[in-house]
């Protein structure tokens, strides 16, 4: 499985030398073509959906 990052956030929105920061990255997992013509049904089924959408 790959990942893709979609939105990036920070906390607070500016940023100074030395300052303390919350940094929020949420991605998706995503199958190459190649996984999915060599993997099993069985194998691909334990992804949950809340992993593949991003959640």
């Amino acid at each position: 499985m790959a990942t893709k990052i979609v939105e990036i956030l920070t906390e607070p929105n500016e940023i100074h030398i030395g300052s303390s920061f919350k940094l929020k990255i949420k991605c998706i997992r995503y199958m190459t073509y190649d996984e999915v013509k060599t993997k099993t049904y069985n194998a691909i089924k334990q992804y949950t959906y809340n992993e593949l959408k991003g959640e």
